[in-house]
């Protein structure tokens, strides 16, 4: 489940792009699917990520296979066929990268410019380790499927 903590309603009326929130993909030994138990073993059921984005896809056809996802982006991460992966979250920013980011696109109409200051106080404080696994876990399941 994903719990923004940072989405309100902008003064136009748009919903504002979630930029972290906990993402459910925790996986333990028992899960059938092979590509969750490779890439979320022993993370939290829950962990927080950065996100930062203004769509989300909400159904998947069944040739996809969803690993992680959350009430309101209910896929955040999904595999295709044995070695196409894909998150809608972003395993690979730290906070010093998404700061970046948000001053990037601080005009871009994800979010109020006039709010960059607020949102990089909030991100700070953001733990996003356990997101960082997943991208490592990526690494060694590919790695493992091409010595196969």
């Amino acid at each position: 489940m994903l719990r923004h903590r940072h989405d309100r309603r902008t003064p136009r009326g748009k919903s504002r792009p979630h930029l972290w929130g906990t993402v459910a993909g925790g996986a333990d030994r028992a899960d059938p699917c092979r590509a969750r138990r490779s890439l979320f073993h022993e993370l939290p059921a829950e962990f927080d990520a950065f996100v930062g984005h203004k769509e989300a896809i909400s159904a998947v056809p069944d040739t996809i296979t969803v690993l992680a996802g959350s009430a309101s982006c209910p896929v955040q991460a999904f595999r295709v066929g044995s070695n196409v992966y894909a998150t809608q979250f972003h395993p690979e920013l730290d906070t010093a990268a998404f700061t970046d980011r948000v001053r990037t696109y601080a005009n871009h109409g994800y979010f109020d410019p006039i709010e960059v200051d607020a949102i990089i106080e909030g991100v700070e404080h953001v733990d996003v380790r356990a997101s960082h696994m997943v991208l490592g876990r990526f690494i060694e399941e590919y790695l493992s499927s091409t010595l196969r």
